[in-house]
C-alpha cells in the first residue's frame, strides 16, 4: 500500500511539509523497488531520515523548545527500528520488512508529524 500526502499532515512549516513529502516519495520508491533497488532504495530513506532529523533537532536547540528531549529520543526510537529492519532486509525477510513499511512505519510518521512535529512547527 503506497502513501499519496494528505494536507492534514501539513503542520505549516514550508521546509517541514517539504521533507515530509519527500520522506513519502522515498517510502513508497523503496515499497515499489525490485530485490536488486531495493537495498539502496531502502538506505536512502534512512539516510533521508537522518538528516531531516538532524535538520529537525537544530531547530529544536536553537529555538529551545521544551520537549526537545523527548522529539530527539523518539528520533533516536525510530532511528534505531529504521536500521533494524534494514539489517531484517538483508537477511531475506522480506514479510516483516514489507509490513513494516506499508502499515508500521506509515502510522508512525503520522503520529510523529501531529504530535512532535507539530509542536516544532508552532516554535518556527
Amino acid at each position: 500500500m503506497l502513501l499519496e500526502w494528505q494536507e492534514e499532515w501539513g503542520v505549516g512549516d514550508a521546509t517541514l511539509d517539504g521533507t515530509h513529502k519527500v520522506f513519502i516519495t522515498l517510502l513508497n520508491k523503496t515499497i515499489m523497488a525490485q530485490e536488486d533497488t531495493f537495498e539502496m532504495a531502502f538506505r536512502t530513506l534512512v539516510e533521508q531520515t537522518r538528516e531531516h532529523f538532524a535538520y529537525e533537532e537544530q531547530q529544536l536547540l536553537s529555538l529551545g523548545v521544551v520537549s526537545a528531549k523527548r522529539h530527539r529520543a523518539e528520533h533516536r526510537v525510530i532511528l534505531t527500528e529504521m536500521d533494524g529492519y534494514r539489517i531484517k532486509a538483508l537477511g531475506g525477510d522480506v514479510g516483516l520488512v514489507h509490513h513494516y513499511l506499508t502499515q508500521l512505519l506509515p502510522e508512525r510518521f503520522r503520529k510523529h508529524t501531529k504530535t512532535m512535529d507539530m509542536d516544532l512547527a508552532l516554535h518556527i
